[in-house]
């Protein structure tokens, strides 16, 4: 489902109802989140009536879309609305910028680097600091002895690391031996001059990983040729896979640490 190729809010409404026909009175559902009746609801979908700003932002907040997301559904609402050619121009290419501003991932996921810009060469100079920071999140690794012995590491390396970390105010101690993560995230924006380094880390892993051929990992390269309109559809598909990845790992339990890297270019 390509959220941002939808022209039309009804449509787009429809699709979501029968990919998810699993959920039982999605419809009825959905005109509650709207804060209207049903039969409402219905008349809206058949096109006799419209959804209000009010009601779409609603329907946005039940459907958890991220801020762009939602922005996109409401210049639908609008564009659909307008009365004079002008204001529908106006709402049109409101709608290609932020179609186009969708195609980057930090505004899909919606986050910000929590991290001081003096510590970026610091975190992202090698794959031990993003392993050791989401390792300490699980209780079987909050200690130094732990974790060395599941990344093959010296135990004064982690503890080196761990001690950078905290003064990041990603991790805190606990008591001489023992660590947690605070509330702070990471994300590192494409334009960052550090994004090379950190691709470039995971992917030497990945590497390495292959080498070991374990039968947990998944590795899978592939070159081939699209028409011009596949490529949009194949990156619009990854940055959604990508999307729902996030969702994943948000409602995940914490009981092991897993790499997940996705490249999609034109050669």
């Amino acid at each position: 489902m390509n959220f941002f190729q939808y022209e039309d809010y009804r449509q787009l409404l429809e699709d979501i109802i029968e990919t998810r026909k699993d959920i039982r009175g999605m419809k009825s559902r959905l005109a509650e989140a709207a804060g209207c009746q049903r039969s409402y609801f219905s008349q809206v979908m058949r096109g006799n009536s419209s959804l209000t700003l009010e009601q779409g932002i609603g329907i946005s907040n039940y459907l958890h879309w991220s801020e762009i997301q939602t922005m996109y559904f409401l210049d639908l609402l609008q564009w659909e609305k307008a009365g004079t050619p002008i204001l529908k121009e106006y709402y049109l290419q409101r709608l290609k910028s932020l179609r186009k501003k969708s195609r980057e991932v930090s505004s899909r996921i919606g986050e910000k680097g929590a991290i001081p810009d003096n510590f970026h060469g610091q975190y992202y100079s090698s794959w031990m600091y993003s392993a050791v920071h989401i390792l300490v999140g699980i209780k079987t690794y909050q200690r130094p002895s732990e974790i060395g012995k599941r990344l093959d590491l010296p135990i004064e390396i982690v503890i080196q690391v761990l001690e950078s970390l905290e003064k990041m105010s990603l991790v805190k101690r606990t008591d001489m031996d023992k660590w947690m993560l605070t509330e702070k995230s990471v994300h590192l924006e494409k334009s960052s001059p550090m994004s090379f380094a950190n691709h470039g880390n995971w992917r030497q892993q990945g590497l390495f990983d292959v080498y070991k051929q374990k039968e947990s990992s998944v590795h899978y390269t592939a070159v081939q040729s699209l028409s011009k309109k596949d490529i949009e559809t194949f990156r619009s598909f990854v940055l959604d896979m990508i999307e729902k990845s996030r969702d994943i790992v948000r409602q995940s339990g914490a009981e092991e640490v897993t790499c997940f890297t996705c490249d999609f270019f034109e050669v």
